[in-house]
């Protein structure tokens, strides 16, 4: 089946035209004629903050192969502050509806840490920002010092608890990161997490020197 021409359209703007005509030549015979890798580069020309919005235009037209692999690539490498939880939900529905989307949507090493997790107790995850909104989202650590990175010393930092089987996925982080900026990410719908403790980072930074101080 063909991409519908406005669909493809507004999935390539921008998109420089040597890279434009390279994989509309891929996608001739339809959009899953184009492996994961190829969607990859594909979306590699496309801004970070476009990506996920992007995404979800192409992945009407993919097939379960193609469109949850890419799905784990996209939001590991691209933005997800702006949108919208229902958006969002919609299309981990995706993953969590098929019977192979978690091992489409994770690479092995990631399925091996996810099925490591606690079956029984709660996981504690954290996630940092710079205002009490964002602080509600799907992506969190199971490393404190990392969330802190996401709050840096102004921020918020919030410690939340979550059952496995709500987690939707773990990912390691961007894919061209080295092994100690990994974010040991948990994705999980914000709706099912359990709030413990919000820390104000500047306030905390603060008491401690005060505490040096005297």
């Amino acid at each position: 089946m063909a991409f519908p021409p406005n669909d493809l359209d507004e999935l390539l703007t921008d998109v420089p035209q040597e890279a434009r005509q390279i994989f509309l030549a891929v996608i001739s015979n339809g959009p899953n004629a184009a492996s994961v890798e190829q969607w990859r580069g594909l979306f590699e020309h496309i801004p970070a903050s476009d990506r996920l919005l992007r995404y979800a235009i192409a992945e009407r037209h993919l097939n379960d192969d193609v469109a949850i692999p890419l799905l784990g690539w996209v939001w590991v490498n691209g933005e997800k502050h702006h949108h919208e939880a229902p958006a969002i939900r919609r299309l981990f529905e995706r993953v969590l509806s098929s019977p192979k989307g978690r091992s489409l949507f994770m690479t092995d090493v990631e399925l091996t840490v996810f099925s490591n997790l606690s079956d029984t107790d709660a996981i504690t995850i954290y996630r940092g920002a710079q205002d009490k909104q964002s602080l509600d989202g799907w992506s969190w650590s199971l490393c404190y010092e990392i969330a802190k990175q996401f709050a840096t010393s102004e921020g918020l930092l919030r410690r939340a608890g979550c059952k496995k089987a709500d987690v939707i996925a773990y990912k390691f982080g961007p894919h061209d990161a080295s092994e100690h900026e990994h974010e040991h990410e948990i994705i999980v719908d914000p709706a099912s997490v359990l709030i413990i403790r919000d820390e104000n980072l500047a306030t905390s930074s603060a008491e401690a020197s005060e505490t040096t101080t005297e």
